[in-house]
């Protein structure tokens, strides 16, 4: 068991760090082939689905203003490389968003302060005539918002247990440009903030929204020219990799146990403990396109006897001592398999996974699903013989949180 103090703040520098790496602009060779651009936009969003028990936390209509700037750094076809021709020359940059929280009525003792985020994002289209464009656009970054989880002061504001999070979007956009150098849009957009187990309560927020939008380019934009041939510079082969890492876990059963079950608010636990865990994976994939990859992996994770007694001990107050006797057991090891799919930008990657457990027993309440998803991002170092680091969430139901995992691995 490890407590939430230093090892914590030691993650979260970690991950800003490593959030502000992986948001930066990956093709610094390319820059001259790059618009600038800067952008303002306004608009609603609404919260929804956040947990089961929102009406002990929203006291009305949870809709709520918010407003955006953005730099912007959008491709040109001349000069710019076979990534960006394969995205159809995409615009990358960063983004400030500020959500007015503090506008939704809330119960006693429960409140949302406003909500400040900090992102990279990414824009394709995927349909593009003279002025008019439909694409998509994803955002990760992180969140920032005073008003965490307290005990006396805030005791039923279970969605963040921090006031930092992780925040991950995306969307659907209209553009249109009335002269060549401003760009009119119209957006509707999908995020959710979570600490991703690395405090607790972590119960999330989903929002969904739309805003308009106008952006100023600094040069008008260029007539599409062909400057690479990606079929001569793209080689189809398959890929071995070997990872391992781990990360830190904020158990919900625990939360249920001590915190939900007893009825005497003394003796209501609100410190989780922060329990580590950890993974070794190796995959094959193949790399059939320049953008994409796909594969096969197999997962193994292990976690400690501790935490294992512990769970036992938290099914017996949630079920009993019945139910655990005719358990499965309680197995700090577990292992699976997972298909893969990923998506290439340069030395980046966004990588997904979907899998199945050939091994797993949590006891009862953290059984969960037989199967896990995993999302995340990737950074290879070619320079390095074919080391690359990794940070992603895995979850269960696609939903539910079980940890960050933070790897690093190398192709053999």
């Amino acid at each position: 068991m490890i407590t939430t103090g230093k090892y914590t703040i030691f993650v979260r520098t970690a991950v800003i760090a490593a959030v502000v790496q992986l948001c930066a602009p990956s093709l610094a060779a390319e820059e001259k082939s790059r618009d600038w651009g800067v952008s303002a936009s306004g608009g609603f969003s609404h919260v929804f689905g956040t947990f089961p028990t929102a009406d002990q936390f929203f006291a009305g209509p949870t809709n709520y203003p918010q407003a955006t700037l953005q730099m912007a750094y959008s491709t040109k076809p001349t000069n710019s490389g076979k990534f960006a021709e394969a995205y159809n020359w995409p615009t990358v940059g960063f983004g400030v968003t500020w959500s007015g929280l503090h506008t939704i009525p809330y119960q006693e003792n429960a409140f949302l302060k406003d909500m400040v985020s900090v992102y990279g994002f990414f824009e394709r289209d995927f349909y593009k005539t003279t002025g008019f464009s439909v694409g998509y656009d994803l955002k990760f970054g992180l969140g920032f918002n005073a008003s965490k989880f307290d005990p006396v002061n805030n005791p039923n504001n279970i969605i963040f247990g921090s006031s930092a999070t992780f925040c991950i979007g995306g969307g659907l956009y209209v553009k249109w440009r009335p002269v060549p150098n401003v760009e009119l849009a119209l957006k509707g957009n999908l995020r959710h903030h979570s600490v991703g187990r690395l405090a607790f309560p972590n119960f999330g927020l989903n929002e969904a929204g739309a805003e308009v939008s106008v952006r100023y380019y600094a040069s008008a934009p260029q007539a599409k020219q062909t400057t690479h041939t990606m079929k001569d510079e793209f080689e189809r082969k398959i890929s071995y990799n070997i990872q391992a890492g781990g990360g830190i876990h904020h158990c919900n059963t625990e939360w249920e146990a001590f915190h939900d079950a007893p009825e005497d608010p003394d003796q209501k636990v609100n410190n989780m403990p922060a329990w580590p865990k950890f993974f070794a994976s190796f995959n094959a994939t193949y790399r059939y396109a320049l953008k994409f990859s796909s594969g096969i992996g197999f997962d193994t994770f292990l976690t400690t006897r501790e935490y294992m007694d512990r769970l036992r001990e938290c099914d017996i107050i949630l079920h009993g001592e019945e139910a655990v006797k005719n358990c499965g057991g309680y197995n700090p090891f577990s292992m699976g398999i997972s298909l893969i799919q990923n998506f290439h930008y340069g030395n980046f990657s966004i990588t997904c996974a979907v899998g199945v457990y050939l091994f797993k027993h949590y006891g009862i309440q953290e059984q969960l699903s037989w199967s896990f998803q995993r999302i995340g991002l990737r950074y290879d170092f070619p320079a390095l013989g074919g080391m690359f680091l990794s940070m992603t969430c895995k979850s269960h139901y696609f939903t539910r949180a079980e940890m960050l995992e933070f790897g690093v691995g190398v192709k053999i």
